[in-house]
């Protein structure tokens, strides 16, 4: 069994040993898994790969909140994606870009210490940010915002 991990599905070859019709024609690589075995096993392993993948996009706290030197913004991706993670501070001022990329799913980990675009430490407050994501099977955008402190 062949399991398409972008689609969610799975392709049962049977006997035989060829598919038509995948297209890679996107920004990523489809990612496919074969599994094999027994077939009492097999279902429940398809079952577990596809449960272990995120069922939604996520913007997650940032730790820690208030923070002084250093924090860590953690986000997930349902989808292979375009994504933007911006800082801005209260009063709506771009502040810095963390992330300007193409992801593929699945949960990602930055720090930011501070600084702001010009490498230059900002002041103590409350900052804004925003994650924004252009899925790249063609899905709607979204946008993500949280809150965070900074204190020195």
């Amino acid at each position: 069994i062949i399991v398409d991990i972008q689609q969610r599905t799975w392709i049962e070859l049977g006997e035989s040993h060829s598919f038509e019709g995948i297209s890679l024609n996107n920004k990523f690589g489809r990612a496919f898994k074969i599994v094999s075995g027994p077939e009492s096993q097999v279902y429940r392993q398809i079952a577990d790969l596809l449960a272990a993948l995120p069922e939604q996009n996520l913007l997650a706290a940032n730790y820690p909140n208030p923070f002084n030197g250093t924090t860590q913004i953690e986000f997930t991706l349902r989808d292979p994606a375009s994504v933007r993670l911006d800082i801005f501070d209260i009063r709506g001022r771009h502040i810095n870009t963390l992330v300007d990329d193409h992801r593929d799913m699945g949960t990602y980990k930055l720090h930011w210490s501070g600084i702001n675009r010009d490498y230059k430490a900002v002041s103590s407050g409350l900052y804004l940010y925003r994650l924004s994501i252009m899925p790249a099977n063609g899905g709607p955008p979204s946008q993500l915002t949280r809150k965070m402190v900074l204190i020195q």
